[in-house]
């Protein structure tokens, strides 16, 4: 059967990302957050309405995270799908729109990357006819050099469309900064999730930026799990 266009979704577990995403000085509520940020993320590509292939932590076949995905890209194209939009499970700022932008931009034959400010990608889409596994394995992958490798890697044989630059959220500092920056309605989703990890919370607090600074600390070291 020949289909056209899917998102994979290839996600990691919070279990999996608790010691590289540092966004709380306790483990509990960095789980948490971790765990809020991925389910944010799945109710956004839910909603886009575009097939969806989930590949998780426990289906990822191979050694390091470039074959894994490879794998996962070439087990899609054998479904029949022509093309994929691949899309991470943390991208807080993420929305249905930039899937709909990716899709209608496959639709006339360009691909599309979606750069973080630390120099990764938070999206990107790949089509059957220019996939070549092996080059695509040998990216800088997990590294701040990977937008750029991916766009010589992707324009030598199509057109590009860049969406937003969006923030990679890894860490305490990381969190503050998108909470200073960010716009109003995403700032209240945020306020949601910190009543959600943090329930005792009074909610005129959370109006204040700089609160936030206290529940989620830069420099401190994590607690144990309790």
């Amino acid at each position: 059967m020949n289909k056209e266009n899917c998102i994979l979704y290839f996600t990691l577990t919070p279990e999996s990302e608790i010691d590289r995403k540092r966004l709380s000085r306790s483990r509990r509520a960095n789980y948490r957050l971790i765990h809020k940020m991925y389910a944010h993320t799945k109710d956004v590509i839910f909603a886009s309405n575009i097939d969806i292939i989930e590949v998780n932590e426990a289906e990822q076949k191979g050694i390091g995270f470039g074959t894994r995905l490879s794998h996962a890209v070439e087990q899609v194209f054998l479904q029949g799908y022509q093309n994929i939009i691949v899309v991470g499970n943390d991208c807080i700022d993420l929305r249905q729109e930039d899937l709909l932008n990716a899709q209608a931009q496959l639709e006339i034959g360009h691909h599309t990357i979606g750069q973080t400010k630390n120099g990764g990608v938070y999206l990107f889409t790949l089509s059957k006819d220019t996939f070549h596994a092996d080059s695509f394995r040998g990216l800088s992958w997990c590294q701040n050099t990977l937008g750029s490798e991916l766009y010589q890697w992707m324009s030598t044989t199509t057109s590009i469309y860049f969406l937003d630059i969006k923030s990679d959220i890894n860490t305490s500092e990381n969190l503050n900064t998108w909470i200073a920056s960010t716009r109003r309605h995403l700032r209240l989703y945020f306020q949601n999730l910190i009543s959600y990890i943090f329930p005792t919370t009074h909610v005129g607090l959370l109006s204040k930026r700089a609160y936030y600074s206290k529940l989620l600390p830069l420099r401190a070291p994590p607690l144990s799990f309790i």
